[in-house]
């Protein structure tokens, strides 16, 4: 499995496009090449941190703030997810 799982990291890295994972409790676990390119972030710097520690400002379409505070369900949000550079770029 650990295999398998080291063969998908390789491919999504590949990627230009930025491809994160959070498990229930918004904790990152995974975060790829393109991912460190749109937001400035290094993989070393966010994985195991939450979006509520401002690591990621996750925003909807209105420009409304996701991850404040823990939502009751995350699947609650609808629409396109925005991310914010660390320099404040969008």
């Amino acid at each position: 499995m650990e295999e398998e799982s080291v063969s998908y990291e390789r491919l999504l890295d590949g990627i230009s496009d930025g491809v994160y994972f959070m498990d229930r409790d918004r904790i990152i676990r995974y975060w790829n090449r393109g991912t460190e390119r749109i937001t400035g972030f290094k993989k070393e710097e966010v994985i195991g941190t939450a979006c509520r520690d401002n690591v990621l400002r996750h925003v909807d379409d209105a420009g409304t703030i996701l991850c404040p505070s823990e939502l009751s369900d995350p699947r609650q949000s609808r629409g396109s997810l925005n991310f914010i550079h660390f320099l404040g770029r969008v």
